[in-house]
């Protein structure tokens, strides 16, 4: 987790394969992200087109 979620933070996965690699759902990949030091909103491209689709 610690390393997906690192990688996630640095913009190397995006949060669909992120999910996909740990098997999680968006909610609990959302969770999981402070455990580990990372801000569930990171700015990157998906994030940003999902804020635009809302």
């Amino acid at each position: 987790e610690a390393l997906v979620a690192t990688l996630y933070s640095n913009g190397k996965l995006s949060g669909r394969e992120a999910r996909q690699i740990l098997g999680m759902s968006r909610r609990d990949f959302e969770d999981m992200l402070p455990r580990y030091g990372f801000s569930v909103l990171v700015d990157n491209e998906e994030n940003v087109q999902t804020e635009l689709d809302t």
